[in-house]
């Protein structure tokens, strides 16, 4: 059997590494870490391998959201001009060590090139609405219109067009979402 399955020797071997890694912090196997110094490693490994933003607490009222200063297409002035403000750290407490020092961000919460935002509950969710509720819908009766449309070709040809069942599925009334930060 290959050596690398035999789980005495694994379990050995993690021994081994967790006892060079106590020696190597100046700890030893017999005597854990404390909870603080437990901490202070997590902190650590997160800073090295950070993937995400921090979550934004909520604020009542208010859909809040990270925006990037890099889009060209969807820069912050336009987010501004139709109702996005940025956070500052006094709208989020807990969160003023993340604050801009300098430049045109000073005072706002941001991390790297992304700035913190919020907008007011209802215009977010018109917003929304908008985007993911009646576009779509448009876009359905559009291709509802262009079946029509060609059916009513087919038909004064003498010629038929059948509809399969994801056309008739564009017909029903989708229901009103509700879009939750």
């Amino acid at each position: 059997m290959d050596e690398r399955l035999k789980g005495a020797k694994d379990a050995q071997d993690r021994q081994d590494r967790n006892l060079e890694r106590r020696q190597a912090i100046g700890g030893d196997r017999d005597q854990p870490l404390d909870a603080d110094d437990e901490l202070r490693m997590q902190m650590f490994r997160d800073t090295l391998f950070r993937t995400s933003l921090p979550n934004l607490p909520p604020i009542p009222g208010y859909h809040v959201c990270w925006l990037t200063t890099t889009n060209s297409r969807d820069n912050l002035a336009q987010r501004r001009a139709i109702g996005y403000e940025p956070i500052t750290g006094e709208d989020v407490p807990g969160f003023q060590h993340l604050r801009a020092k300098d430049g045109e961000m000073a005072g706002y919460i941001s991390v790297n090139e992304m700035v913190a935002f919020k907008i007011r509950e209802e215009l977010y969710q018109r917003f929304m609405m908008a985007v993911h509720h009646d576009a779509p819908l448009e876009e359905e009766q559009k291709l509802e219109d262009s079946l029509e449309e060609l059916q009513h070709r087919a038909s004064a040809q003498k010629g038929r067009i059948v509809a399969e069942s994801g056309s008739l599925q564009i017909r029903q009334l989708a229901r009103r979402p509700s879009f939750s930060t």
